[in-house]
């Protein structure tokens, strides 16, 4: 894989698509990179950048964050012997879901982030978790690199159907990549609060705590297997390209027999047709070849009658 050139995979690009010439670049970016890199996605305003924040313990908003769409390309900070990396909400604009996309490619660990006030999932947040599962190859892979986080509890968690909701949440995620993976809670408001205000039941009850002892942890036991795990992407994804190559290579071949087979038919339909006119027009020359036969044998025959009744007239 690490001889794999820049033409090489605009040809994967060319043949298999974009997502595959991603897929290659992250692979070989991970392959080079020793250090952890977390990198959090999700829609905009899922309080992807105030989370970070909060995992750094940055108070003065190192990712800036707001209602509005602020974070437009990816912003790393490394905390802990962990880079941060903090990328633009998705489904806004195109140019953001690729910076997005290119980002998570070449990530260990993906953090994708769910506003919990707004219910469950939605399609653009399905999609996009699909995507991402799609270019981990594995669902083994999905559990060695992806964590999802519901954010913004402190908005919903005092409803009834809270824990119905986040019920759901976890389901849609296990219909979407088909394996469990972890799932957390917290409220960035919560922990902030805490901590100004020295309550450490706020800070407890946030779940930033847990969520950030976790992904040290995660990221701690990820490094001791990172180049296993590195070395078994690349086997499925060369496996994936190969079946995808083989799979387009089905395709035109089937097209091409297709064509040839409809050339081959319209020839055979032609010549037959032609055959029929050639047959028509042999039979009528045939016909008019008899036809001059018999009129210049009547000729003769008739010549020799005249001449014998002249001949009969002079007697």
């Amino acid at each position: 894989m690490e001889t794999l050139s820049q033409k090489e995979i605009k040809v994967i690009e060319q043949y298999c698509g974009a997502d595959f010439g991603q897929r290659c670049k992250g692979v070989l970016h991970r392959t080079k990179e020793k250090k952890v890199r977390i990198v959090n996605t999700g829609m905009v305003s899922s309080g992807k950048s105030s989370l970070f924040n909060a995992l750094i313990d940055s108070s003065g908003e190192y990712f800036p964050t707001g209602a509005a769409r602020t974070t437009t390309q990816a912003d790393f900070f490394e905390y802990n012997d962990i880079s941060y990396i903090d990328t633009p909400g998705i489904d806004v604009k195109n140019e953001d879901d690729a910076v997005a996309f290119c980002t998570i490619m070449e990530a260990d660990i993906v953090l994708m982030a769910h506003n919990i006030r707004t219910g469950p999932l939605n399609r653009s947040e399905v999609e996009w978790l699909e995507r991402i599962a799609a270019g981990m190859n594995s669902r083994e892979m999905c559990q060695s690199r992806l964590v999802f986080v519901n954010t913004w509890k402190d908005t919903r968690e005092k409803d009834v159907d809270y824990e119905d909701i986040i019920s759901d949440v976890k389901d849609m995620v296990f219909a979407t990549i088909g394996v469990e993976i972890p799932c957390f809670e917290v409220s960035v408001k919560k922990y902030q609060s805490g901590i100004k205000n020295q309550k450490d039941i706020l800070v407890a009850n946030s779940g930033i705590q847990e969520l950030r002892d976790f992904l040290e942890k995660f990221a701690n036991e990820y490094t001791k297997k990172k180049e296993e795990i590195d070395r078994t992407e690349r086997e499925l994804l060369f496996q994936d390209i190969r079946k995808q190559l083989d799979f387009i290579k089905a395709e035109k071949e089937a097209q091409v027999h297709k064509i040839q087979t409809r050339v081959s038919g319209h020839y055979k339909s032609r010549r037959s047709a032609w055959q029929n006119v050639y047959d028509y027009f042999a039979a009528q020359r045939s016909k008019l070849t008899n036809l001059q036969n018999e009129l210049e044998e009547m000729y003769r025959d008739v010549d020799s009658l005249f001449k014998g009744i002249w001949q009969f007239q002079k007697r």
